[in-house]
C-alpha cells in the first residue's frame, strides 16, 4: 500500500471508529484511488456503506474487493450482509456459504447463514400460503408486497429487485414487466454474480411452469450487453453456471433453437 492509501485508510479508520461513516468512505474512496490492489480498502469502505444502510454500494465494494482477493472473507461476510439488507436472501445464502468453504469454523458466517435460511424458508412458506399480494419477508409476518409497476429508473428497478428478487415466481413476473430489452440500461453497472443466479433462478421457474422460451433466450441475451457481465459470470459458481447452461440446452431441446452462441457466451 502506498503511503498516501495507508494515511487515507488511516483516516478513514478514524471517521468509522467515531462513527463519521460519511467521511469514512470518503475517505476508503479516495485510498482506493490512490491503490486500488488492497482488499481491506474495499471490506472496510463496505462496513462503513453497511452502517450507513447503503446496502448495493456495500456489495458492489465488496464484489471489488473479491477481484482483487478472491478468497476474502470478509468480503464475503459484508457481502452477503448487504445482499440480506437488499432482501436477495438466496445471494445472501451464497456468500455465506462461499465464506464457509473457506472458513468452515467462523461462527459468524455460520449463524449468518443460519438466519438466512430461516428467512428464506419464511419467505417461500408466506408465498405459497398467501400468494403475490401479501408474502412473508425478511421484515416479519404480514408485510405486504406493492403491486408490481413499471420501472421508470434505475433507482426504481434497484427497489422494486429487493422486494422480489427473494421469490423465483414473484422475480419472473416483474422480468415479464420489465422486458429484456431494458435490462442492460437498469443494471447499468450494478450487475453482480448473485443477480445473474437470481434471474437464472427466476427464468429456469418461468419456463418450467409457464414455457415462453424466447423471453428466457432474450434476457439471458440481454444480461450478455449488460456493463460488467463479464465480471458478474466470472465470480458464478460453477453450481450456478451448470444451471445457466441446463436451462439454455433445455431450450434449445425443447424447440430445436440453436443456443450454441449463447452457450459459449455464459461458460
Amino acid at each position: 500500500m502506498t503511503t498516501v492509501a495507508e494515511n487515507l485508510k488511516a483516516e478513514g479508520d478514524s471517521a468509522f471508529r467515531q462513527g463519521r461513516f460519511e467521511e469514512a468512505v470518503r475517505q476508503y474512496a479516495q485510498a482506493i484511488e490512490e491503490d486500488d490492489s488492497i482488499a481491506v480498502l474495499y471490506t472496510n469502505q463496505a462496513m462503513a456503506l453497511l452502517k450507513l444502510e447503503r446496502f448495493a454500494e456495500a456489495v458492489d465494494s465488496c464484489s471489488r474487493g473479491l477481484v482483487v482477493e478472491p478468497n476474502n472473507v470478509k468480503a464475503l461476510w459484508r457481502r452477503g450482509t448487504a445482499n440480506f439488507g437488499l432482501g436477495n436472501l438466496h445471494e445472501a445464502k451464497h456468500d455465506f456459504e462461499a465464506g464457509l468453504r473457506i472458513q468452515p469454523g467462523n461462527k459468524i458466517l455460520a449463524t449468518e447463514l443460519e438466519k438466512t435460511k430461516k428467512a428464506i424458508l419464511a419467505e417461500t412458506a408466506g408465498a405459497s400460503s398467501l400468494g403475490l399480494e401479501g408474502g412473508v419477508g425478511i421484515h416479519g409476518a404480514g408485510a405486504k408486497t406493492r403491486p408490481m409497476s413499471v420501472p421508470q429508473s434505475p433507482q426504481d428497478f434497484e427497489r422494486a429487485w429487493r422486494e422480489h428478487s427473494g421469490s423465483p415466481e414473484r422475480l419472473y413476473k416483474y422480468l415479464e414487466l420489465v422486458s429484456a430489452a431494458r435490462i442492460p440500461d437498469l443494471f447499468r453497472a450494478s450487475l453482480e454474480a448473485a443477480h445473474i443466479a437470481a434471474i437464472v433462478r427466476a427464468l429456469s421457474f418461468g419456463y418450467s411452469k409457464h414455457g415462453n422460451p424466447q423471453f428466457a433466450l432474450d434476457v439471458l441475451a440481454a444480461l450478455i450487453e449488460t456493463e460488467r457481465f463479464s465480471l458478474a459470470l466470472l465470480f458464478q459458481s460453477n453450481s450456478d453456471k451448470d444451471a445457466i447452461i441446463n436451462i439454455i440446452q433445455q431450450i434449445s431441446e425443447d424447440t430445436g433453437i440453436n443456443t450454441t452462441a449463447l452457450q459459449e457466451f455464459y461458460r
